[in-house]
């Protein structure tokens, strides 16, 4: 009804947009009312939070609490899609949430952003999450952030300022007795050193991810790392042993049912194969 006399225009199939005008003037009849913007306002942080846990959560495999605001999604596909979808919004919600709101919806974001190429985006909401937890004094949303801006500035090459990240975070999730949070700064850090061709110190970070990975039960993380260990032994030139690692590593991930973690060891598989001369292998793979 509403579309059809042009007070919404639905912009894309089952999304829908106000005119600025009568924007406006909503947002000025709910000034003037006495409706209660404030728990409304609650209800949409909660529901876009509870789902953006559970969208990340299915991204890269493991567990995340039932969220009763949260819409349901039960696969890969739908998680990407409704990151696709929503996160415009989220990017605007981190910008405008309260302190606590918007370190958990950008630390919940930075899957999604650092895996479709959004590292500027990605970069500007965990410089918003880490600004808004040192002006509250929290160490695990400052160990968050700190990763999270580390990894952006990593991939926009500027690895000096993301080491220095990785430290501050390595040594908050030390403080706080982080397994996970140790896991993937030392993955990150492996990733970094190898690409500047420091494979011994690369090799070391990975291991240490292993460590904190099982130490954590984090079926998918270990596997991550075991693949990383097995690119870096590569990257030295013991084929055989990287072989050993990466098949290890690619049963846990079929077993979490990690469909990103498959696809990059699918790739060092095929590398080590290129390596060996089994060209067949390589390209299978």
């Amino acid at each position: 009804d509403l579309t059809r006399v042009h007070l919404l225009t639905e912009h894309l199939p089952g999304r829908y947009t106000l005119h600025d005008l009568l924007r406006a003037y909503a947002a000025e009849l709910a000034q003037a009312q006495d409706t209660d913007r404030e728990r409304a306002i609650r209800r949409l942080l909660d529901h876009y939070l509870g789902t953006a846990r559970r969208a990340d959560a299915l991204l890269t495999p493991r567990s995340t609490p039932a969220q009763d605001t949260a819409q349901p999604l039960s696969d890969h596909q739908e998680a990407l899609d409704w990151f696709t979808a929503e996160h415009p919004i989220l990017l605007a919600l981190v910008a405008r949430s309260p302190a606590p709101d918007n370190w958990e919806l950008a630390s919940t974001l930075t899957t999604f952003l650092d895996r479709n190429g959004h590292w500027q985006a990605l970069a500007t909401t965990q410089t918003t999450a880490l600004d808004a937890a040192r002006r509250h004094d929290n160490p695990a949303a400052r160990a968050h952030a700190h990763r999270g801006l580390g990894l952006a500035l990593d991939r926009l090459d500027h690895h000096t300022e993301a080491y220095d990240h990785y430290l501050k975070a390595l040594a908050l999730y030390g403080e706080l007795g982080s397994h996970s949070g140790r896991a993937r700064v030392h993955q990150h850090l492996s990733r970094l050193l190898e690409a500047k061709g420091l494979h011994h110190w690369a090799l070391a970070h990975a291991r240490r991810s292993l460590n904190h990975h099982r130490a954590d039960e984090d079926a998918a993380g270990e596997s991550a790392a075991l693949n990383h260990i097995g690119w870096v032994l590569a990257q030295l030139g013991h084929h055989h042993r990287a072989l050993i690692h990466c098949r290890a590593s690619l049963a846990l991930a079929e077993d979490a049912g990690d469909l990103n973690g498959q696809a990059h060891i699918q790739d060092s598989l095929g590398y080590v194969h290129l390596r060996l001369g089994r060209y067949e292998a390589a390209a299978t793979h």
